[in-house]
């Protein structure tokens, strides 16, 4: 569905002609949640369930040309929140490169 929504986006600028300078640029928000456990179904959030989903949601967002996604964490308390944090860190962002 984003994809769709990404297009008809990019579509509509190009008709304004705001594709002929800067643009659009579209910015993510993503709660994230990591864990061990593989979050399912149709009410699955983007950046929710183990480190390999939120990879793919990252992935995928990167591939539809949206350069940046801003992460919030939530955690009920600082430790989670520290772990929550040192899981992305570790097990995510460990596998994009450094923008240049």
């Amino acid at each position: 569905m984003l994809q769709e929504k990404m297009a008809q986006l990019r579509h509509l600028a190009h008709e304004s002609g705001r594709a002929k300078g800067p643009g659009v640029t579209v910015h993510q928000s993503v709660q994230l949640s990591p864990g061990h456990t593989p979050a399912t179904g149709e009410a699955r959030r983007l950046g929710q369930g183990t480190p390999q989903q939120i990879r793919a949601d990252l992935s995928h967002s990167q591939a539809l040309g949206i350069p940046v996604v801003v992460c919030n964490f939530a955690a009920p308390n600082f430790e989670e929140l520290g772990r929550a944090m040192e899981i992305f860190a570790i097990q995510v962002m460990a596998s994009f490169p450094e923008p240049a």
